[in-house]
Parts: structure tokens; sequence; C-alpha cells
């Protein structure tokens, strides 16, 4: 049987296992039941009640949200659920409630609880983040010809990992790795070879061991600069460590961000290519764990548009409000704050012709976006409010704009990002023109 702690990360697996919202698992207070991950979705099925009286062990939980449940694998592994919440109940047994829970992520270790909490200090961990591994690259295989027979010759070289970079956050002092790994299985005959990009990126500490929540603060930190880099939904997807204490931990993270719909990803996917920027990501990647305070507000302000479900209206008025907090030292109104970023935008982005045919020059669409935004967040009405389509197409350029700001704000040449103007260049020439992009 496979240890838990073993298990590979990218896969699904389920384990059954004994729980309990006490942290002293004995007869008297837990259930069995059986967990289920899948890529980022935890879930916990319980046959029967949790239960935290301390008395009588038929007493009904309820609850919604509950911080820690306590599990004991059938492998011999400890397990902490945080952030449980009850999605519902079934008679899946007979005579017997099963009883399902949502979780937010899960540690494993197989260590005791007490050691585990007394020391959550890690001297190395790795993570992944969702669909990274996809977008990083993985030279773990190779294909070659004979050169007599032309025959194809697979050859798999040993996981490889590159120093990426050093930075400073939060009082510690870091350096990231990029860890290249992965799978592929393949029979003799070579008809069929399955690959696993298991790309991931390894942080570790120059001095003291990290503590679990300082290292959660990193992956979340480095999850927003790959959302923006990217310009998609990226989220913690698991981290594994070693502890302090010689002990192994895992934490597997459901995915923090509602799951957009196919459409609106598809039509807005602008995603630079890894050899486009590989060189200049190892600068930029510091400089996002060096940001100052006005900048931090403005990638989060684009970072919520892109990772929440939204009305159009919401999604201006929250660039327009980032935009005002990057720029609050300035002495100028909201339409001189506009005009200043849109100078650093490229001409793919903010392009003439794409504005004239669709909206309006450049001056006006500046001047119909302070106006909207006034309309919408104090209902006073000026003249060329943007509406219906004209407000989709001007808040999506704002977006893409502030996204490309963001990205020379730290570091990213306009060569290295020539791929993004290119692609953004594209779809306004073809899907906006012919009425194709849908929000």
């Amino acid at each position: 049987m496979t240890k838990l702690i073993n298990e590979n990360m990218f896969d699904r697996f389920e384990f059954q296992g004994i729980w309990s919202v006490k942290k002293e698992i004995n007869p008297e207070n837990w259930i069995p039941g059986k967990l289920h991950y899948d890529s980022g979705n935890i879930l916990l099925e319980v046959f029967g009640t949790l239960n935290v009286s301390e008395t009588s062990a038929i007493d009904v939980l309820n609850f919604e949200d509950y911080e820690s449940v306590f599990g004991f694998a059938q492998t011999g592994e400890n397990i902490v659920l945080s952030t449980v919440s009850m999605i519902g109940n079934t008679n899946s047994i007979p005579g017997l409630i099963s009883e399902r829970y949502q979780v937010s992520d899960m540690l494993i270790t197989n260590g005791n609880f007490n050691k585990v909490t007394q020391r959550q200090y890690l001297s190395f961990f790795r993570f992944s983040l969702t669909d990274l591994n996809v977008w990083l690259p993985n030279n773990m295989l190779t294909i070659k010809k004979e050169p007599k027979s032309g025959k194809q010759i697979f050859e798999v070289k040993k996981p490889e990992r590159k120093l990426l970079t050093s930075f400073a956050f939060d009082g510690g002092n870091f350096s990231v790795s990029l860890d290249e790994s992965g799978t592929i299985n393949y029979p003799r005959e070579l008809l069929k070879v399955n690959i696993k990009n298991e790309t991931g990126l390894i942080i570790e500490p120059n001095s003291n061991a990290v503590s679990m929540l300082q290292s959660t603060k990193i992956v979340n930190e480095t999850a927003k600069f790959f959302t923006v880099l990217l310009g998609e939904t990226i989220s913690a997807k698991y981290l594994q460590g070693n502890l302090s204490n010689g002990l192994k931990a895992n934490v597997l993270f459901n995915q923090t961000y509602p799951i957009r719909s196919v459409e609106r990803e598809s039509d807005l996917r602008i995603t630079p290519r890894y050899n486009d920027v590989e060189d200049e990501l190892p600068n930029s990647l510091t400089k996002w764990f060096d940001m100052s305070s006005e900048l931090k507000l403005l990638a989060d302000d684009y970072i919520l548009t892109v990772t929440q479900e939204s009305i159009i209206e919401n999604t201006l008025i929250n660039l327009t409000e980032g935009i005002e907090s990057f720029f609050r030292n300035r002495d100028a109104c909201l339409r001189d704050k506009l005009t200043f970023l849109f100078k650093r935008v490229p001409n793919e982005i903010l392009n003439r012709d794409v504005l004239q045919k669709s909206i309006d020059s450049e001056d006006d669409f500046i001047k119909s976006l302070v106006n909207t935004r006034v309309y919408l967040t104090h209902g006073k009405v000026r003249p060329g409010i943007y509406k219906d389509e004209k407000l989709i197409i001007a808040t999506r350029i704002l977006q893409l704009s502030v996204r490309y700001f963001l990205l020379s704000e730290i570091g990213f040449s306009k060569r290295s990002l020539q791929s993004v103007g290119a692609d953004i260049a594209e779809i306004f020439h073809t899907r906006f023109f012919n009425n194709e992009l849908h929000f």
C-alpha cells in the first residue's frame, strides 16, 4: 500500500481514515470516513456525523464552517483538515447517514499532532500552482532518431533543479528554484507514451527555517505573480516540505478561486511563452516581492478582476480604483493618471485603429472612461458614458493595459512581451470587429 505522505499530488487519490473534531482521537469521538483528492478539489465523506460533545457521541455537530478536523489515515499518517464546510448528506449506506464536507486545505504528516503543532517550521518546501506546470518547461524527455534505422529513440534524463533567483520577504531571505520533475510511462513497442509534467518551484530559506504560515504567504504571493504574468487564475495547488524536526509534511489546497467559463477563458487567454520571458523572469520575480505598497494595491485590484466573476461595471471600478491608488502621490485627476498609464502601453494594446473603429479617439476614450466611472460610482450623468458593448470593449482594453503596465513595472521589457502584444492585436482585429468576442 502506497504511503499517503508519498502520494503524487498531481494525481487523483482517496484514502480511508478515522476523523474527529478533537485533536485526541479515541474510539469515543472518532468516526470512519474517506477523503477524496482530485488535483485541487478536496472532499471528506464521513459515515455518520462529526461530533464535539464532551459526553455524548450521538449529538450532531451543526456547523457550516469549522476550523479544523483531525484524522488518522489507514496508512499511518496524521491529517489536519482546515476550513471544513458541510455540503450535504445522503443515505448511501443502508441505515447510516453519509455526510460530505468541502475542505480548503489538508496537512499530511508522518509525525504526531503534538510534534507538528509545536514545530511547524520547514527547512525547505516545494509547491505547485494550478496549470503552472503546463506552462513551465520540462526537458526530461528528448526524442532522437537512430542514424541507420531511423527509429525514434526516447531518452529520459534525471529531473533537473535550476536556481532562478533570491528575494527578501516578510523579514526573511529566500531562494527559489525551478524543479523539473515528472513521470514518463511507455511500453517497449513505443506505441503509446504517457508524459506528466510535474515541474514545480522550490523555496529555501537562506538562514533559519520558514514557518508554515510564512511559507503559505510566499506561495500565495507567487500565485499572484503568475496570475498577472499569465493573465489567468493561478492558485496554490499543494505544498510539500520537510519539517525542521525531521518529519515530512504535505499541504494540499483547494482551488481558492471560482472556475470561470471556458468561453471567457478561451477568448481572453493571452499568455506569453516561457522562452520569451525566461531571461527576465528571475529579476521580475525578485521585484515582485519587493514592490511598493502603491503597486501592490494596483496589482491586487487587477487580480480581483481576473480571479472573480463580476459584472463588467465592477471590473471598471476596481481597475480605476487601483490606478488612483498607484498614483495617489501625484497631484492629478483620474484623467491625467490614465493618460500617464497609457503612455506606457504599446500600440498593440491601445491600438488607435481599434479605438477609432470600435470606440473613440484616444482622448475621447480616456474622457469617457472617467465619465463612466463617475456615473457608476456617483450616478452623475455626463456626456460620452460607455454602455453595453462599448463598455465591455473599453473595460477589457483598460484591463489589458493595467496588466501590461504591471509587468513593465516589475521588469519585463517590451521585447519579452511581444507575443502578448501580437495576441492582443489578433483578438481585437478578429473577434471584436466580427462580433465573436463574448463575456
